[in-house]
């Protein structure tokens, strides 16, 4: 190999560990991990769900509020995974139940992000499609770019189904929005509508989780004044919410026992390093 040639190989070989270093590795949505910082990895097709023990519990055929058709790993309803028509992962649902609920008696509306079912529970539906409607239909819309949508009504319900799509670019977000701390492994942290003297039962459910470097969406999660015990939730020491949240951090969230969050990746964890 000429000098030139090895010149060449060698400056593309040192731009790619640059770009890798500064987190343009592991762009694309290519994987689903809940919890930290013991991750689990969960399966992305029907077929690979059925091989890990994971059972049909809703189906496209049923009058759910919610689209696809779901699974649970035995009795653990917290974290369910929806599949589209061909079994292609779809969406990703988390559950609160009468039991994990910590406010038994809200004052004011719930966010629009709690969709309750027959069941009483509330669930928290995360789709990774531009048109959840299509999910069942027997050609399902292909996946193109990254996308995550959150359920915001009972697909049930008179009237067009709603739903809040996440954009991908940070500088894209909607006001509402607020900044929080960078984690390693985690990302930047942005909450909805948050203030110091919020009251706890408007509280968003939602997180997001940006690249600090590329500034794209790469995870997001669940946050639920609730206790709930599956060990794919977490439970974060109230001390170290300061750690997730610019000061101030809401006082009705200081003031809770317990708060159960749910770290949800698409991407490596590991290559989302903040900086300093």
């Amino acid at each position: 190999m000429s000098k030139t040639k090895i010149f060449f190989v060698s400056v593309v070989v040192i731009y790619a560990e640059i770009v890798a270093s500064c987190g343009g590795k592991g762009n694309k949505w290519d994987r689903l991990l809940v919890n930290f910082p013991n991750r689990t990895p969960l399966p992305r097709t029907e077929d690979q769900a059925l091989k890990e023990g994971w059972r049909n519990d809703a189906s496209c055929d049923s009058q759910n509020p919610f689209y696809g058709n779901r699974y649970a790993l035995g009795d653990d309803i917290s974290t369910r995974l929806l599949f589209d028509s061909e079994g292609n992962l779809a969406g990703i649902q988390g559950t609160v139940t009468e039991s994990d609920d910590l406010i038994l008696s809200p004052t004011r509306p719930r966010p629009s992000a709690f969709v309750k079912d027959d069941h009483g529970h509330y669930l928290l539906t995360a789709y990774f499609t531009k048109k959840p409607q299509h999910i069942c239909k027997k050609k399902p819309q292909r996946k193109g770019e990254d996308t995550l949508v959150i359920q915001t009504s009972d697909v049930r319900l008179c009237g067009k189904p709603r739903f809040m799509e996440i954009p991908l670019e940070e500088k894209k977000l909607d006001s509402k929005w607020v900044q929080g701390q960078c984690f390693r492994n985690m990302g930047v942290h942005y909450w909805y509508d948050i203030s110091e003297n919020m009251h706890c039962d408007q509280s968003y459910p939602v997180f997001l989780l940006y690249d600090p470097v590329t500034r794209r969406l790469k995870s997001f999660g669940w946050a639920a004044l609730a206790n709930l015990t599956s060990p794919m939730w977490e439970h974060p020491p109230i001390p170290f919410l300061s750690l997730f949240f610019k000061p101030p951090v809401p006082k009705c969230f200081l003031s809770r026992k317990v708060i159960s969050t749910q770290h949800i990746y698409l991407t490596d964890p590991n290559q989302l390093i903040c900086r300093k």
